[in-house]
């Protein structure tokens, strides 16, 4: 199986479209329809929708793949719950972590005022 997928620029980096098929490479048949936006959700279609008949929409048949798990409190530059469970430090963390990684910086563990200890 082969797979397209293009971007569609709708407004200048804020909405970007995601639309492509996955194609039979024997066959060259487009057998499902990928759509969706790249930071909300993702749509799978069976089939070709530019074989239908006039008028028809393909919506109306297309299952959900993938979508956004919306945080329900608000967190610093919006990040996830993942993203941030990615930089916390735990015991065993610290203790292999070399001295220059960047989460044992002073200013990283809310001791700015160590910074200027260390500046200086």
């Amino acid at each position: 199986m082969e797979k397209t997928i293009s971007n569609k620029d709708t407004q200048l980096f804020l909405n970007i479209l995601v639309h492509g098929f996955v194609q039979d490479n024997r066959t060259g048949e487009k057998v499902a329809l990928l759509v969706g936006k790249w930071d909300e959700a993702m749509y799978y279609m069976l089939g070709d929708p530019t074989t239908k008949p006039k008028g028809y929409d393909p919506m109306t048949e297309v299952v959900l793949l993938w979508e956004r798990n919306r945080s329900v409190t608000k967190t610093r530059y919006n990040l996830s719950p993942f993203a941030i469970s990615l930089n916390e430090l735990t015991l065993g963390l610290m203790e292999i972590l070399p001295p220059t990684d960047l989460r044992l910086r002073p200013d990283q563990l809310n001791g700015v005022s160590k910074c200027r200890e260390v500046k200086t």
